[in-house]
């Protein structure tokens, strides 16, 4: 069943079985998640990973793909049992989080055990967004994406402030929604490789860079204000992951290709598997990761040993 509203208002996918969502309605489940960008990639592998946890009840942000919103729905209902609301939208709308929090408010009693912000996209090459102030880059514009600095001003002043709303925005909105919640004990945010002072800066994520460089800076802040408040707040720095925007970027053309070929040259020569990047984050999200505070954390096969 879908619930559908005029843009700006977000799309929501209740539970496709009645009987699912009215059985675990009748008990908050012990733990809920919610999870931007949590249908596919990355993403969708966290809700697995949690889903497999414990992990019972997940709000899953979405920005255009339903196909693969139902899909990760009905596999995490089937598979672990757990109780599935999907949101679409981009969260560069307020809205779009005001939406997945009310869902946590209304089906989960307000219970959010883990705020989890993996939503990321390069507007107009790896998804389209409906929000207004999104940038419209080509898919087969290769050049901007590797020479950042020939940009016109008022393109780098529309993509800068779009990618700080995805990213530092959002997760600080978000943060203060997951905090009026019930139980709240773990944050995560999923940043980018070269966005911080320990790798090697890659000059084609110049626009995302700066905003997942933010979201970077929220964690170590939040992380030392709310020490006593039982909270840990980790970022997860993903290295060669073969999933959702990269893989469109490493097939967009030779020098893109080889950029990526070259770094898996670094490593181990192998991808980091998406469900390597859940695995982490749901060991953050438990009793036995909670000592881990403030950290940007490389899975990656080690390539910020190599400038990342």
């Amino acid at each position: 069943m879908e619930i559908s509203r005029q843009s700006p208002k977000p799309l929501v996918h209740t539970p496709r079985s009645a009987q699912v969502c009215c059985a675990s309605l009748r008990q908050t489940p012990q733990k809920t998640a919610l999870i931007t960008g949590g249908t596919r990639g990355i993403g969708y592998a966290i809700a697995k990973s949690l889903a497999r946890d414990g992990y019972k009840g997940l709000v899953l942000g979405y920005n255009s793909d339903a196909k693969a919103a139902e899909h990760a729905q009905q596999q995490l209902q089937d598979q672990y049992g757990a109780t599935v609301f999907c949101v679409k939208g981009d969260v560069a709308q307020r809205e779009v989080l005001q939406e997945m929090f009310g869902l946590l408010r209304e089906h989960f009693e307000n219970q959010c055990t883990a705020f989890v912000h993996n939503a990321g996209l390069l507007a107009g090459f790896s998804s389209m967004s409906e929000f207004e102030g999104a940038p419209t880059l080509e898919r087969t514009d290769t050049e901007k994406l590797l020479n950042p600095l020939d940009a016109e001003l008022d393109s780098v002043e529309k993509n800068f402030e779009y990618y700080w709303r995805v990213y530092t925005l959002c997760f600080q909105l978000g943060l203060k929604q997951a905090m009026e919640c019930e139980g709240l004990r773990h944050v995560i945010g999923i940043s980018a490789p070269g966005c911080n002072l320990s790798q090697s800066p890659r000059l084609w994520f110049d626009d995302r860079g700066q905003g997942k460089a933010g979201m970077e800076f929220l964690v170590r802040v939040a992380a030392k204000a709310y020490t006593k408040r039982g909270i840990n707040f980790n970022a997860i720095i993903p290295g060669n992951v073969l999933a959702g925007g990269t893989i469109l970027a490493y097939e967009s053309g030779e020098e893109m290709k080889s950029y990526y070929d070259k770094r898996l040259e670094t490593t181990t020569g192998r991808w980091v598997d998406a469900e390597e990047i859940g695995d982490v984050v749901s060991f953050l999200c438990s009793q036995q990761g909670s000592a881990i505070n403030g950290l940007s954390i490389p899975v990656d096969n080690g390539l910020h040993l190599f400038g990342g």
